[in-house]
């Protein structure tokens, strides 16, 4: 019995080191990722008017779409009022936006009106010093993605107006006055694979009746929808009984091949997640955090049982001493 009770125990401990090795680290690459503002080089803010400020600013590249102009590795502070951190407009070249840090008052990084297919914004870290400020602007452009990036105490920390055939995947979204992520007017995007978290009003917003297909499915919505009601432009009220809205039209919040809807903090396990907003849209495959919960539980039951058989090993030895 007591050879037995000591190989489960061994087994178990083996398991819990796992687990703590594990979490040691995904801790590390945590604090990694915050090493690494200091390898920015810090820059005044930056402003593209034309095709010509990429070459004038010495950024890498020549503009073509094998060879995007490379805007990378700032640390920009902005504290101006209407002041960006990065904006850019009125080009036609291929750009690339990666690896750059912003701290602003107004728009981290903000790119209006360029040509179609040659804006990517990529792996920034926007962080606002006011809560009145947006974090990423994309505005009269088409064919754009905003991919991996962190938007944290913004207004708005993703934003996108009168805008077209886009990507938004992989962002990671706190802290906001009113909305995560916010497509005005704006058609045919995928929003997919995003952690938005803490938002008073909705993480994901559909605004304007003219938006439509657009897909949003295998995000994770935490703890938005704070307030008690809404507000969209002054005209819409009502009450938040959801983490997201839709007033759009044929916008679809699941992938139907592969049965995928979003995760949401306050599913109740049963039946479709219903979206707030006059579309009526809906996620009919909504997932809840019950994934997550049973592994912290597999966690705490390892640990018990390394417990109690630690114990059992103990009182086994005394009684045999005896």
């Amino acid at each position: 019995m007591q050879k037995k009770t000591a190989y489960i125990f061994c087994i178990l401990l083996l398991f819990s080191f796992c687990n703590f090795v594990f979490i040691e680290t995904y801790s590390f690459h945590e604090s990694n990722n915050k090493v690494e503002l200091k390898s920015y080089i810090e820059h005044e803010p930056i402003e593209i008017l034309n095709d010509t400020a990429f070459s004038l600013y010495g950024f890498e590249g020549t503009g073509t779409e094998e060879d995007p102009y490379v805007i990378e590795n700032y640390k920009i502070e902005s504290f101006d009022f209407l002041s960006n951190g990065i904006y850019v407009t009125g080009t036609t070249s291929h750009f690339i936006i990666r690896n750059c840090y912003t701290l602003s008052e107004y728009i981290g990084i903000n790119v209006h009106n360029v040509a179609t297919g040659t804006a990517v914004i990529a792996n920034n870290t926007c962080i606002g010093t006011t809560i009145m400020s947006g974090g990423i602007g994309v505005s009269s452009t088409t064919g754009f993605s905003i991919l991996d990036n962190t938007c944290s105490n913004f207004a708005i920390a993703i934003h996108t107006n009168e805008a077209s055939d886009m990507i938004i995947s992989g962002n990671k979204v706190s802290d906001c006055l009113y909305h995560g992520i916010s497509i005005r007017y704006s058609n045919s995007a995928e929003i997919i694979n995003n952690r938005i978290e803490n938002c008073t009003m909705f993480g994901v917003i559909i605004v304007g009746f003219t938006s439509s297909h657009s897909f949003v499915y295998q995000n994770t919505f935490i703890d938005n929808g704070l307030a008690e009601t809404y507000n969209v432009d002054n005209e819409r009220f009502g009450n938040i009984t959801s983490q997201a809205y839709d007033e759009g039209m044929l916008n679809v919040w699941y992938h139907e091949g592969t049965k995928t809807g979003n995760t949401w903090s306050d599913y109740s396990g049963k039946g479709s997640y219903s979206i707030d907003g006059s579309s009526d849209s809906e996620d009919i495959y909504p997932q809840g955090f019950t994934k997550m919960l049973g592994s912290w539980i597999i966690q705490f039951v390892t640990s018990l049982i390394c417990i109690v058989s630690l114990v059992i090993l103990k009182s086994e030895k005394k009684k045999k001493e005896a």
